[in-house]
């Protein structure tokens, strides 16, 4: 009877560690940058542009590992979204940027369905061969019992040219005829996460 007791608790626990893991929902999923450009006669334009190719998840141990595919960059000009592709992020040798961060803080347990939890997040983003820590914003809700959302109620503020952005930033702006182009980006998150079967 102990061991029967004891083999049923250890399935208990697996089955809820299965539970906890998140996986991103990719169709559902999306990341948002603004970019800022500067004219010779000193005005300003900043332009809200979206990475629809966001895939990853987030292991028992709630630390979440997402996968920003470049290559769906998409400015609304195709000829910016091959410049930005080539020259800044060369996603022919680096196709994807990738987030790390802990969500340890998140008990979904906790929240109620319909309920929300605000936080801030420490990671890391890599961008070409470097990596560097970030801190995001997020607001997570729980949807359903097995459907979370994460977005960002503030943004993350990122120096491209700390990942090696800076030539191709500088070409850019010689070839638009900027004076220049700011190199830090605002970025935001959208994210729906699911339960693993």
């Amino acid at each position: 009877m102990t061991k029967q007791l004891l083999l049923g608790a250890l399935l208990t626990a697996a089955v809820s560690q299965v539970q906890a893991a998140w996986l991103v929902q990719s169709e559902n999923s999306k990341v948002n940058f603004i970019t800022e450009k500067i004219f010779t006669n000193d005005k300003s334009v900043k332009e809200t542009q979206l990475i629809s190719g966001v895939a990853g998840e987030v292991d028992n141990q709630k630390q979440a590992e997402i996968k920003i595919d470049l290559a769906t960059i998409d400015t609304k000009i195709p000829v910016r979204n091959d410049r930005i592709k080539k020259w800044v992020l060369d996603i022919t040798n680096y196709r994807y940027a990738t987030v790390k961060a802990d969500l340890s803080a998140i008990n979904e347990q906790k929240i109620a369905v319909g309920d929300s939890k605000q936080m801030a997040v420490d990671g890391s983003l890599t961008i070409r061969e470097a990596t560097l820590p970030i801190q995001l914003f997020v607001k997570v809700t729980k949807n359903s019992a097995t459907h979370y959302s994460v977005v960002s109620y503030k943004d993350t503020s990122i120096n491209i040219n700390q990942y090696g952005g800076e030539d191709g930033i500088q070409k850019m702006t010689q070839v638009m005829g900027l004076k220049s182009i700011n190199p830090v980006v605002s970025v935001k998150w959208e994210l729906t996460l699911v339960e693993k079967n």
